[in-house]
């Protein structure tokens, strides 16, 4: 039996009217997903205290300062430019207001983790803080890390009180040093 594409049948005419009308009467509406901010409180700083140690100082918790978090990845352009915004604010702060962390995640490029290229971006940024190994875990910790870098600012108690994101195709690419003070200089 062969069936004729061409002309479709009354009966698939009408199921296709019906569909049309039904999509037409309540049309699909996606709800806005709200993830929760995380708070940087003592299980997630303990959490943070497990991951391991890659570069700068040993991770301490930044218990009673303000808390930079940053997720990065060495093949990633804005990455090195943010790292080297990050050293300045850590010079212009004294250690007992403020304490950066940088996660390495997604380090993996195409299926292939590269130790050479993170070494390297590591002797060319030489970051004045805190850089450690992130994982998936981490990563849904602070509510689902899926683009980098991505800045998290916290408060003295531990409450976010700035977020970038970078976005694809955006001009704004990372956090600048002027813009990062003015948000920490806001919550000392």
């Amino acid at each position: 039996m062969k069936l004729d594409t061409k002309t479709p049948r009354p009966l698939h005419r009408r199921h296709l009217l019906a569909t049309g009308l039904s999509l037409l009467a309540a049309p699909a509406v996606a709800k806005p997903q709200t993830i929760p901010l995380p708070k940087l409180d003592a299980p997630l700083i303990a959490a943070l205290g497990r991951l391991d140690h890659i570069a700068g100082a040993p991770f301490s918790p930044p218990a009673g300062k303000v808390a930079v978090v940053t997720f990065f990845a060495s093949w990633c352009p804005p990455c090195r430019t943010e790292f080297r915004h990050l050293s300045a604010v850590q010079r212009h702060y004294p250690a007992s207001d403020i304490n950066i962390v940088a996660i390495n995640l997604f380090e993996t490029w195409a299926g292939q983790s590269n130790a050479a290229r993170l070494d390297r971006f590591l002797k060319d940024t030489k970051p004045r803080f805190t850089v450690i190994r992130g994982n998936d875990g981490i990563s849904q910790r602070f509510g689902g890390i899926t683009r980098i870098p991505t800045l998290l600012v916290f408060d003295r108690r531990g409450r976010m009180a700035y977020r970038f994101i970078h976005k694809t195709g955006a001009t704004k690419q990372q956090v600048e040093e002027a813009e990062l003070r003015q948000v920490i200089d806001g919550i000392l």
